[in-house]
């Protein structure tokens, strides 16, 4: 399903969709984007890239988890897979919480991308009826964390030196939104 059709800063068009059956298919665009990203040594906590058989599974399992209130949805542009955003409800004594996260390929970043799939993954939380949103983003990650802040997250707890990023420990940051 195609949430929207967005244009980038730069002027290309941007779809922002769910994932969908046919992705299995295109594993290896999947692939190519996070691995780009882990390559890029960039916040992410992979860091060992991934197979594509690898990605099948895990996409075969993203749609299944629809059922479950785990919802993925995909940045495409100009046919490409260039970013990834999912929203996971909780379960049991959580599941008024839903749990976050976004990954964007360098190179369309900075566009408005981030905010678009925030809107999205915001959307969908409310529809879903929980009450609160929670993410974790790397201390030195300046630029997730002032997309979140512009979209009401507020930094609750900090683990200090708990991510190994580029050989020097770096504090994890969980931020919740109130729904």
């Amino acid at each position: 399903m195609v949430f929207k059709i967005i244009t980038a800063k730069d002027g290309r068009k941007v779809v922002l969709r769910s994932i969908v059956a046919s992705d299995v298919k295109r594993a290896k665009e999947f692939v190519d984007c996070l691995n780009s990203v882990i390559s890029e040594g960039t916040y992410i906590l992979f860091t060992d890239k991934l197979s594509v058989d690898a990605e099948k599974e895990w996409i075969k399992g993203a749609i299944a988890r629809v059922r479950n209130n785990h919802f993925t949805f995909i940045a495409e542009c100009e046919g490409k897979i260039i970013g990834t955003a999912t929203l996971a409800q909780d379960i049991g004594t959580i599941k008024h919480v839903a749990t976050a996260g976004l990954m964007i390929q360098k190179g369309y970043r900075e566009m408005g991308i981030g905010s678009e799939m925030m809107k999205i993954l915001i959307e969908t939380a409310k529809h879903i009826k929980v009450k609160l949103v929670k993410l974790n983003v790397f201390g030195t990650n300046k630029r997730a964390q002032s997309l979140y802040k512009k979209f009401g997250f507020k930094e609750v707890a900090r683990i200090s030196k708990l991510n190994n990023f580029k050989g020097k420990f770096v504090d994890d940051i969980i931020m919740i939104r109130k729904m």
